[in-house]
């Protein structure tokens, strides 16, 4: 492993480098004094990981940043910093992977290259790692992001009701999560769900990420993959959501599962929009033989859309239990082994969302990933089988009336 550091200040360079060393003995690790310095290496040579200093002269880590998203796609990017200046923190929400503040520790840095390392093993390909590496936010559903642009133009907006807009898509609940577990912005706790997020944010951090920063501006609001409808897939990922949310037992056992299941197809919306021209022929080919998409996917050399998901939740910095449940979702064998757990949920959520979504008549080309009875049985939920199917067709059939 390749990591390039960048700090100004010597001392913190050096406790930084020997703390890499540390954690990953046999990893290069070339320091560098300055963003300048920084840049001049970005020109010649490739690296894993980049981890930079915001506040430098001359040349800042916003500006290494961008450089290294230009020239080295496929590098993991990482902020560190100890200046608190949240409208440079946002500006830099499409730059960075994950922020880590000043002094940090040993364990965060060692979680950090883990999920650095398990990107590059779940993704394989280097033009894969490139793609998923340089997204640094996903286009939202067009209709959602507009609501929630009125809303927080608002005076009297409330958190509630950005809350509730958000929370219907994965690409707006994705990139708060990112923010909220982020130590830069003073996260002390793992927030898995976007209202939590919503709440730890408040509405004038909201609005400098939607608004001032245009986190979510660095794509068309259309994607343009053929094959691939952004607004079924938004209707998919809610209506599995809502499904899965009716499986937990507890207020935040119900609101953590809302959430997996609005992001367990987020791999999905990362491969249509980053790789159209290879996510195509799967969609195409998914569609002519009614088989899901996961299938395919395998068929014609991808990674799943389940592995590519939980990379980019992982390369985000969310919390291990959200990656998991969306990386497991489609993998039956190790579901049957685990036990009842989130990502069996979703994956129960998420073919009842599809069975009820045709009924409805909502439901996109393509093949319906098939619910494996035996499965329930094993997991010893056979029995609320009808309560959730009855969940996912009254779901189904509301969003069907609502257009």
């Amino acid at each position: 492993m390749r990591i390039l550091l960048v700090d100004d200040e010597p001392m913190v360079l050096a406790s930084l480098a020997r703390m890499l060393r540390q954690i990953e003995p046999q990893a290069s690790v070339t320091p560098a004094t300055s963003g300048r310095a920084a840049l001049d290496l970005l020109r010649s040579e490739r690296f894993d990981v980049l981890i930079t200093d915001m506040q430098m002269p001359l040349v800042s880590g916003e500006e290494v940043l961008a450089r290294a998203r230009e020239t080295n796609p496929a590098t993991v990017r990482v902020l560190l910093s100890g200046y608190a200046d949240l409208k440079a923190g946002f500006r830099s929400v499409s730059l960075a992977h994950q922020y880590l503040a000043k002094p940090c520790s040993i364990p965060e840095l060692r979680d950090m290259l883990s999920r650095a390392v398990a990107t590059r093993a779940a993704l394989g390909q280097e033009d894969l790692i490139a793609a998923v590496a340089g997204i640094g936010a996903l286009p939202p559903a067009p209709r959602l992001y507009a609501r929630l642009i009125q809303v927080l133009a608002k005076s009297e907006g409330s958190l509630l009701a950005v809350a509730e807009v958000i929370e219907e898509d994965d690409a707006l609940t994705a990139k708060v999560l990112q923010v909220a577990n982020s130590a830069f912005f003073g996260a002390v706790q793992e927030v898995r769900t976007a209202s939590h997020a919503v709440a730890c944010l408040g509405l004038n951090a909201l609005k400098a990420l939607v608004l001032t920063c245009g986190a979510f501006q660095a794509f068309p609001a259309v994607v343009h993959c053929p094959g691939f409808d952004r607004e079924k897939h938004q209707t998919h990922a809610f209506l599995t959501g809502c499904v899965a949310g009716a499986m937990g037992r507890t207020g935040a056992e119900r609101e953590e599962l809302f959430t997996l299941g609005v992001l367990h197809d987020i791999g999905k919306l990362a491969l249509a929009a980053r790789l159209p021209g290879r996510y195509a022929p799967v969609l195409r080919l998914a569609a002519e033989t009614a088989r899901p998409a996961h299938e395919v996917e395998a068929e014609l050399g991808l990674p799943s859309h389940a592995a590519v998901g939980a990379a980019l939740l992982s390369l985000w910095g969310l919390p291990a239990g959200v990656v998991e449940a969306v990386r497991w979702h489609h993998a039956g064998s190790r579901l049957a082994a685990g036990g009842w757990s989130a990502a069996a949920a979703v994956h129960v959520a998420d073919a009842l969302a599809h069975e009820q979504a045709i009924v409805a008549g909502i439901e996109g080309p393509g093949g319906v990933p098939p619910l494996d009875v035996g499965l329930l049985q094993q997991l010893g939920v056979l029995g609320q089988l009808a309560e959730w199917r009855a969940v996912a067709h009254a779901e189904a059939e509301r969003l069907q009336a609502n257009g």
